[in-house]
């Protein structure tokens, strides 16, 4: 037999998951007041839980952007250029990023592009803001000149370019690990 939670005594169940013994006025206000703190917390719950869905299923043309060069610049780092030093400055520090040679923030349609990002330590991604002038020698040395030449003629065509949802989902599909 369960003890009352209000008045400690035993009593007999007769209800599905009775927690009071409602035997005087006491025990039953109690109750009642359990009652509506569970409702309370149940609906506090299931507000975030709709909170949650909402602004999974609502986010914003930049958050999927963002989620997706997340994806594709891991797998710049882990897969494309794995083991291989930093293409700006060639140190081989553990903490890289995926920098982009012509900058993700001005030339939207190259974001994804693999030819134009590549392994670059943090130093010269955020600090040295992309070392660009290195970063460009760089992918000569490791691609040739009509490489970068290739690449460079091809970022006034794609400087403006937005992504669908369903090619931003393909991205992350295509390069997630």
């Amino acid at each position: 037999m369960p003890k009352c939670k209000h008045c400690k005594t035993k009593f007999e169940v007769k209800f599905f998951n009775q927690k009071f013994c409602i035997l005087n006025d006491d025990c039953r206000s109690a109750a009642t007041q359990y009652a509506i703190e569970q409702k309370e917390k149940n609906f506090k719950a299931k507000c975030v839980t709709d909170r949650r869905e909402y602004k999974s299923k609502n986010k914003t043309y930049t958050q999927k952007v963002n989620e997706a060069k997340l994806v594709f610049q891991k797998w710049v780092r882990l897969v494309k250029d794995k083991g291989k030093a930093c293409i700006s400055c060639g140190s081989n520090s553990d903490q890289k990023d995926g920098g982009h040679y012509l900058k993700a923030e001005v030339y939207s349609g190259l974001i994804f592009d693999e030819r134009n990002c590549s392994s670059q330590c943090r130093k010269c991604n955020r600090f040295l803001n992309g070392n660009e002038l290195n970063y460009r020698d760089g992918l000569i040395k490791r691609y040739g000149k009509e490489f970068v030449e290739q690449l460079e003629s091809e970022k006034d065509a794609k400087r403006v370019y937005k992504w669908s949802d369903e090619e931003l989902e393909k991205i992350k599909q295509k390069y997630k690990l």
